[in-house]
């Protein structure tokens, strides 16, 4: 009898592992972005941020990160967000990339012409249990980096049989 309840806890154990402990990212990114509205708030003297394509990890299938940011910068409703698909029609008509933009020169054109005042750049990576996005604001006139944060979100779904057990 012992034998038989083992074989089927073991069963429900492994049965259910896989779906708590598979990876969401998009809710991962949402848990890491939690508290962008609040930090991007403090940036002082801009009012137009072009939000950029971002760079992706490898192991990311997801692409749409930078939706969710300017929707979230777009919220706190002290910035102007220019839509990251406008921005890349208006690009490809100008012939011109963000990508390899360290000119100031260079965003200073770009800027003029999309009139805002800063880009946002972006990076979404993942680790062993969390994904990271890391965002950095640049002055369009400057090319100074005004404001750069790291949010890191782990899986809701993940759980723990003890210390150091997960599953």
């Amino acid at each position: 009898m012992k034998y038989f309840l083992f074989v089927v806890c073991a069963i429900i154990v492994i049965s259910y592992a896989p779906s708590v402990g598979a990876f969401d990212l998009n809710t991962m990114v949402d848990d890491a972005l939690q508290l962008l509205p609040s930090t991007i708030d403090k940036v002082g003297g801009i009012k137009t941020i072009a939000v950029t394509s971002f760079e992706y990890g490898k192991d990311i299938d997801i692409r749409n990160v930078e939706e969710k940011v300017s929707r979230k910068i777009a919220k706190t409703g002290k910035f102007i967000v220019v839509d990251r698909k406008a921005l890349d029609v208006l690009l490809k008509e100008q012939t011109l990339s963000l990508s390899g933009v360290t000119e100031v020169s260079d965003m200073k054109k770009v800027g003029k012409l999309l009139s805002v005042d800063a880009f946002l750049f972006g990076k979404v990576s993942t680790s062993v249990d969390e994904v990271v996005v890391d965002l950095e604001l640049k002055d369009v006139s400057t090319g100074g980096i005004i404001w750069t944060e790291e949010f890191r979100g782990e899986d809701p779904f993940k759980s723990s049989l003890g210390i150091g057990i997960r599953i």
